[in-house]
Order: C-alpha cells, then structure tokens, then sequence
C-alpha cells in the first residue's frame, strides 16, 4: 500500500477503539482516533484498519461500532458510509465548538461492496 518504506516509527494511519465508551453503550465498540496522512489517502487503507477494528471489536464481543466525526469532514463521512456506518440522530456542537455527527455500522460483518 505504499511506494515507499517508511522509516521506522512514521505510521501511515492511526485508528484507537474502545468497547463501551458511556453507559448504556456496553454493546459498542466506539471509533476514537482517526488520523491518516495525506500521502497514504484514498489508497484502501483506512477501510483495511476499519475492518481490523470491526474484527477486533467482534472478538470483543461488540455487535456494532459508533464514532463521532466533524460535520463538515465530507471526506471522511465518505470513508466511513463505505465501511459501512450511517449517520444517526442530528449534529451536535463538541466541547472545542465544532459541530459533528455520530455515526454507527449496526453490524460487523463486513459491508455489501458498492457499486
């Protein structure tokens, strides 16, 4: 996935996961971290580490994977619609003021392929 080797230690992209982030959410496995370089985007990768995070989530005995993301990331909400998630509820304001939206993949099985 990448033309290059990296040097050691220069991650391409970072996802962090934790199961059962507030009460009442003990069955998901919520998306905390999300970061990947701009030279390693729109090469797959992030859907290889959501599919790593979805496997890991279900062997943790999850039934389905929340995240919050910025309102105005286009990019991202894209990436997340194809691994699957969907936006539920309406937007809310952070705690730094900017405005997000949550999403969910209801289920970790993996995603139908798009067309």
């Amino acid at each position: 996935m990448r033309s290059k080797p990296e040097p050691p230690g220069q991650s391409l992209a970072v996802v962090g996961w934790q199961p059962g982030w507030t009460p009442g959410t003990e069955d998901i496995g919520w998306i905390t971290a999300v970061y990947s370089r701009p030279a390693a985007r729109r090469r797959g990768l992030m859907s290889a580490l959501l599919r790593q995070i979805a496997d890991r989530a279900a062997a943790a005995r999850m039934v389905r994977l929340g995240l919050h993301v910025g309102l105005a990331n286009t990019a991202a909400r894209a990436v997340y619609r194809r691994a699957g998630f969907t936006e539920t509820g309406a937007p809310f304001v952070n705690d730094r003021g900017i405005a997000e939206i949550e999403m969910h993949r209801p289920s970790l099985e993996p995603p139908a392929p798009s067309r």
